[in-house]
């Protein structure tokens, strides 16, 4: 009968774990990767964002007086009278809250 050398554990356990190690690596630097990669898209995105932001802030005074004047035009045609007084609250309160929007827009995207 023929007898089978006793493989050392030592060694397969230091291989295995060798084997381990360098997957656990891989896959680390996978997920690095990955991460870098969805970084720059993100940024890309953010980027054009903030491109359509610039252009609707350069509109954003005749579009308030477009919105303002639709609205009048709409009260006139309800014949509701209108208080000059209350025409320039409007306007007050449609300029502060645009403020309010740029200012939380601003602070979305901060360039790094």
């Amino acid at each position: 009968m023929m007898e089978t050398p006793e493989q050392d554990m030592n060694v397969i356990n230091k291989a295995l774990m060798s084997g381990f190690d360098e997957a656990v690596d891989d896959f680390i630097a996978a997920r690095a990767s990955e991460g870098a990669n969805m970084k720059a898209l993100i940024e890309q995105r953010l980027d054009g964002i903030a491109a359509e932001v610039v252009k609707v802030r350069a509109k954003m005074p005749e579009i308030l007086n477009w919105q303002l004047e639709r609205l009048i035009t709409k009260l006139e045609e309800a014949k509701i009278e209108l208080d000059a007084n209350r025409v320039e609250q409007v306007k007050y309160s449609s300029v502060y809250f645009t403020e309010r929007e740029n200012a939380a827009i601003r602070g979305l995207h901060k360039v790094t």
